[in-house]
């Protein structure tokens, strides 16, 4: 049975004013309906996060109309998943990105290193679940790949490892759609030379960009690292400065080779830049190291994005004088960056940078809860101690369990003395009452419906009765589709 209308009157109507009303009613209905007559929906947007990971952590962030969550893993590992209770299947994408490569650490009077590789970049959308789901996180430098649900469904590899001059190689995508990383930059067999830089990873805007291998001079800076997802390769050093990082999908990011002294801002990466090269040097002394690549921003509001691969280390070109170091590989920062090469030296050759980790990026629509609609209706049954409230739940909403009930105060505004008289279930849309407990005769009590789920509170109007009221509750028949019936002064309607 849907209410189609309610109207007050405070006067007692024969059936012969009941019909006399009627047009008026239905009139009332059809404006009712057109425009509105009830309290609006509450709503509710938050994710549920009552989903579970075995290995590392998951919190999901309300972004727009999406949940959006990564799984992250230190150092790599696996572990399952379990799905939050507001899963939406039908608008589910899962990303994964693979780790990064280790940069290998120049020769000692010899060759100088390469840079790893970077981390493919995967994803599967409306992915099924029902249950826990296996899943792994690459560590950077592992050889690790990063998949989800199983090897088959989405599956970024990992950039490879650099081993001596050869650099890594790319990661590769083995299920899913998506992009290879950049591979890292070679080194140099020439004695004293700098390091070649990391690549950057795959990401959603295309491949990752390679590292660059440097020019085979000693006392030149090293290259500078790949850009992230669509960005630039390196540049190469031609001189004792190092060569610029690649820049981002946008063209922008990478970071100035270094001239002197140690990395800042300016040469680092950011937004997905790679990082600028190590200055190199022709004294006694230590070459610059590579600077760090950078996080994307392709998921800025979980400060998770892949990552720019990182430059490589300057050369030393002396060969008589003390201290002669090569410079430190750069390392990678973001999601599956490769690390740089080291630069190499007479003495002391310069270490590898290393590669990032992988991660998991999981992404569905919000699920928007809706409030129960409430109306108040009249009170019956009125004594010196008691009365029976009527309302009416019009629309259940989404949310769920439903409590629903009566607020009641000697208050007018109901902000002070209220009680509340309640029951839960899984209630449809319909009349209820229930009985309330009134303290003092001849006062005039406020009360109002209320109905409350998951996505909220809806309340119906104020309205009052005196406990010395006794207005009888009169039923009629109007045809056979409707009915009407006067409970306690107010006229309410019924449709089939």
């Amino acid at each position: 049975m849907k209410i189609l209308s309610t109207i007050r009157t405070t006067a007692n109507l024969s059936d012969r004013g009941l019909h006399k009303i009627l047009a008026l009613v239905l009139s009332c209905t059809l404006i009712i309906g057109t425009y509105g007559f009830f309290p609006a929906k509450a709503k509710a947007a938050t994710c549920a996060n009552d989903q579970s990971v075995s290995a590392g952590t998951l919190t999901f962030t309300v972004v727009g109309t999406y949940c959006l969550g990564a799984i992250i893993v230190t150092g790599g590992g696996s572990g399952t998943f379990t799905p939050p209770s507001d899963w939406d299947t039908s608008s589910s994408t899962i990303f994964v990105i693979g780790p990064g490569g280790n940069g290998s650490a120049g020769v000692g009077g010899g060759a100088s290193g390469a840079g790893g590789g970077g981390g493919a970049y995967a994803m599967v959308t409306a992915e099924s679940i029902s249950g826990p789901q296996s899943f792994q996180v690459g560590g950077g430098g592992s050889g690790n790949p990063t998949w989800f649900s199983t090897t088959g469904t989405v599956n970024a590899g990992a950039g490879g490892n650099a081993a001596g001059t050869t650099q890594g190689s790319a990661g590769t995508v083995s299920a899913g759609t998506g992009f290879s990383g950049g591979a890292g930059g070679a080194g140099s067999a020439t004695a004293r030379t700098p390091g070649g830089s990391g690549g950057g990873s795959a990401g959603p805007e295309g491949i990752g960009g390679a590292g660059r291998a440097p020019v085979a001079t000693s006392g030149d800076g090293g290259s500078g690292g790949g850009g992230n997802g669509g960005g630039a390769q390196g540049s190469v050093a031609a001189s004792a400065t190092g060569g610029a990082g690649g820049n981002n999908a946008s063209g922008s990011g990478g970071g100035t080779g270094l001239a002197s002294g140690s990395c800042t801002s300016s040469n680092n990466g950011s937004n997905g830049g790679g990082g600028g090269g190590g200055f190199g040097i022709n004294a006694s002394g230590t070459a610059g190291a590579g600077c760090s690549g950078s996080m994307g921003t392709e998921w800025s509001a979980i400060s998770v994005g892949s990552g720019g691969g990182a430059g490589g280390g300057g050369s030393n070109a002396s060969n008589t004088a003390s201290g002669r170091n090569g410079g430190n590989g750069g390392t990678a920062v973001g999601y599956g960056g490769g690390g740089g090469g080291g630069g190499a030296a007479r003495n002391t050759p310069g270490n590898g940078g290393s590669g990032m980790d992988g991660v998991i990026v999981i992404m569905y629509t919000l699920l928007v809860l809706s409030a129960p609609a409430v109306t108040t209706d009249s009170a019956g049954n009125v004594t010196v101690n008691s009365a029976t409230l009527f309302g009416a739940i019009m629309s259940v909403g989404s949310g769920g369990t439903i409590t629903r009930g009566f607020a009641t105060s000697t208050d007018p505004a109901m902000a002070s003395d209220v009680s509340t008289t309640s029951e839960s279930g899984s209630f449809s849309a319909g009349e209820f009452n229930l009985p309330v407990l009134l303290s003092s005769a001849d006062t005039i009590y406020y009360y109002r419906a209320f109905a409350t789920n998951s996505g909220g509170t809806s309340y119906g109007v104020v309205r009052s009765f005196s406990s010395t009221n006794t207005s009888a509750v009169r039923r009629i028949r109007i045809f056979a589709s409707f009915s009407i019936k006067i409970i306690g002064g107010t006229i309410k309607i019924f449709g089939a």
